[in-house]
This record gives C-alpha cells, structure tokens and sequence, in this order.
C-alpha cells in the first residue's frame, strides 16, 4: 500500500504565487486591452498589453518568491 505525502509549505506558497501572478498577468492584459482598443494599430493592441502584463507578472512573481516563498 502506497502512502500519500502532503506537499511542502513552500510549494503550495511557490504554487499560490504562481497563480496569483498568472491572475495579475491576465488582469493587465486585460486591462490594457480596454485601455487601447480604440487608440491603437493592431500590432500595437497586440503587442502593448502582451509586454506589460508579462513584465507585471515577471516581476511580481519574482517579488513575492524572494519576499514570502524563500524569505531571502
């Protein structure tokens, strides 16, 4: 019979984070999306809120992994 192990503290906080910065990097895009629907080109539209919402969540993710996940 197999036993289950519980995962660790910190990969289920490792595993929030990343969620958490999934949700901000949509968000962003989202709301730049909104934002430029009707100022933008095309390229512009799809580029902008692709770049801003993934430095967000670059560096929100880095953020509260250094701050809260490893404490370092």
């Amino acid at each position: 019979m197999r036993k289950w192990k519980l995962p660790s503290k910190d990969f289920l906080k490792y595993t929030a984070s990343s969620l958490f910065s999934s949700l901000a990097e949509e968000g962003v895009f989202l709301l730049l999306t909104w934002l430029l629907n009707s100022v933008a080109t095309e390229f512009m539209l799809a580029l902008v809120p692709m770049v801003g919402g993934r430095l967000v969540s670059c560096f929100l993710n880095f953020g509260i992994n250094q701050k809260l996940v490893f404490k370092s």
